[in-house]
Order: C-alpha cells, then sequence, then structure tokens
C-alpha cells in the first residue's frame, strides 16, 4: 500500500506539471492556471501524456526509455527554484482551503481506493484483454491487424496507452497500474473540494445547490460500480469517458 501511496504521489506530479504546461500554452493571458482545480489539471496533463504515448506507439514500443523520456520534463520542471515555490504555492493555495470534514471524508475515500486498488483483478474485461493490451503496448506498440488475433484486441484507447506509461509492474507476473487508482482519488479530491466546509476563493462559503449537487454525485459514484469502484479496481476505460465528457462542461461552463 505505501508503494502505492508513492506512486500516486509521483504520478499525480508528473501529470500536473504537463497539465499546467498545456494550459499555459494554449491559454495564456486568457485563463489563468490557479482558477483550474488540481485534480482537473492532474487529468488533462495525463490526457496529454496518452496522445504523445499512443502516436508514439505507431512507429516504436513503449519501452521503458521513451516512458522516460515523457517523464524527464516534469524533473527538469523542478531544476529552477522559482518553479519549486510556484508550483508549492499551487498545491497549498488548493488545500488549504479543505475543512476538517472535507480532510475526513477526503481521508476516508483515499483509504477505500487504496484498498481497491491493491486487491487482485478481477474484472473479467481486464483479465481478458484491458492488460494483455497494456503489455502489447508496451512490447510492440500498435500493431495493425492485431484484432484479427482477438476481437477486444480492436478496442485500443489512449488510456490503455497512459496506464502503459506508467506501468510500475516490477515483475512480469506482477500486475502494478496505480494511474487508475490514482485518477480515482483526483475525482474524490474534485468533488470533496467542491462540498461541505470548503469556501471559494472569494472566502464566502459554497451555496447550499452547489453542495448537495456534489454530494449527491459524491454518493452516486461511491454506489454505483461502474465508477469508482471500476475504475479503482481494474484496468477499465469506462469511467474515465464519462470524466472527459464532464470535463468538457466544466470548461463549457467557466
Amino acid at each position: 500500500m505505501v508503494f502505492e501511496l508513492i506512486s500516486w504521489i509521483y504520478i499525480s506530479l508528473i501529470c500536473l506539471i504537463w497539465g499546467n504546461f498545456l494550459i499555459w500554452i494554449c491559454f495564456r493571458g486568457r485563463l489563468n492556471i490557479p482558477e483550474i482545480d488540481f485534480p482537473v489539471l492532474c487529468f488533462i496533463g495525463m490526457l496529454i501524456i496518452g496522445v504523445i504515448a499512443f502516436y508514439v506507439s505507431i512507429f516504436v514500443p513503449l519501452t521503458f526509455w521513451i516512458k522516460l523520456l515523457l517523464q524527464i520534463p516534469a524533473g527538469l520542471y523542478f531544476l529552477k527554484s522559482a518553479n519549486r515555490i510556484s508550483f508549492s504555492n499551487q498545491l497549498k493555495s488548493y488545500f488549504i482551503k479543505l475543512s476538517h470534514s472535507d480532510l475526513f471524508l477526503l481521508t476516508a475515500g483515499i483509504v477505500m481506493v487504496l484498498f481497491l486498488s491493491t486487491s487482485p483483478i478481477i474484472h473479467p474485461d481486464s483479465l481478458n484483454y484491458h492488460i494483455d493490451s497494456i503489455r502489447i503496448f508496451n512490447k510492440y506498440g500498435t500493431l495493425p491487424g492485431i484484432a484479427n488475433l482477438k476481437v477486444e484486441f480492436g478496442l485500443q484507447s489512449l488510456w490503455f496507452a497512459a496506464m502503459s506509461v506508467f506501468d510500475l509492474s516490477l515483475s512480469q507476473p506482477a500486475v502494478s497500474y496505480p494511474l487508475s487508482g490514482c485518477v480515482a482519488c483526483w475525482f474524490f479530491v474534485f468533488l470533496v473540494s467542491k462540498s461541505i466546509g470548503s469556501k471559494e476563493k472569494s472566502g464566502y462559503p459554497k451555496s447550499d445547490v452547489r453542495v448537495v449537487w456534489y454530494l449527491l454525485l459524491l454518493l452516486f459514484s461511491i454506489l454505483s460500480w461502474t465508477q469508482i469502484w471500476l475504475t479503482a479496481s481494474s484496468a477499465s476505460p469506462d469511467f474515465i469517458v464519462a470524466i472527459c465528457l464532464w470535463l468538457s462542461f466544466y470548461f463549457f461552463i467557466r
């Protein structure tokens, strides 16, 4: 479990830096990075890594060195002291607004996801083709006609490419894909930060309507098997698609 937690922190740092970089490039002068929620930036960074990895896999397998090249830019970012200070302030400004009730709920959610993520994978689709699809990215990259071997292998996606980049399996029989649990934690952090006792940037409490909406969404996500439970305990991309759709509305209403 400790290894899983460290993996989540590492993945979050890498993805957050990539997310910051994309927002700065695409929306410079129109959208301030501090205005975007921390989990949203992490998810955007993960999508960028997935897109790059997917197109790279057309030409070469996603070997260790390819994965390292995708993560080195984040390390170079921390070489500059000003960047380290800015990054630290960004995290502090987001988490400092959480109340004690927020922190309690967030801790309970992360512990739940941690148990799910470290349990053996029993989801039939993951055992049937999800894990094999990730390993195909690792060993061979994108293979034209792979669906002729098994139809499900044709269901490749950016999610499997991103899972391949953050494949931390230390041995072949073992399976360690912490990205799925990490994304579930980002989702928890986002919903908890929007509900209960936390405040808006203006310092005033949130409206009751918004609090109730986010609490209901959090409750539904916990009770629904196809969302947090399935995402944290398998390599399924189903809930990731839903998050991408919600993310489009997130930016549409801003």
